[in-house]
């Protein structure tokens, strides 16, 4: 399993206790992590209940760096995703941020 599909389920796991804060938690919406001049895209399975890898494919979206943010992509069929590079998973508090995109995303 790669780093970041680890962080991003983990992350899972913490979002179920956010459902109580706000119902927009009870979705999950594709992540792109931007890292290294290519774009790794994960989406939700509903079948095994976590995320899972898609595809990999050259960040021609130029994502800068330390970027938080939230937009269709057309590499997920224009699907609003959470976008983040590899300094959403430095620690806790970086990690929490890629929740505020999903509100990004739920509106």
């Amino acid at each position: 399993m790669d780093a970041f599909l680890e962080q991003i389920n983990e992350l899972n796991e913490l979002q179920k206790d956010l459902v109580s804060i706000h119902p927009l938690f009870a979705e999950h919406y594709p992540v792109v992590v931007a890292y290294e001049a290519l774009l790794y895209i994960y989406d939700y399975s509903s079948k095994t209940q976590q995320y899972e890898w898609v595809k990999t494919v050259p960040d021609d979206l130029y994502i800068p760096d330390e970027c938080l943010a939230a937009m269709p992509v057309y590499h997920m069929n224009g699907r609003m995703c959470a976008i983040v590079t590899d300094a959403a998973f430095k620690d806790l508090e970086q990690k929490v941020y890629l929740f505020h995109e999903y509100v990004h995303c739920y509106v």
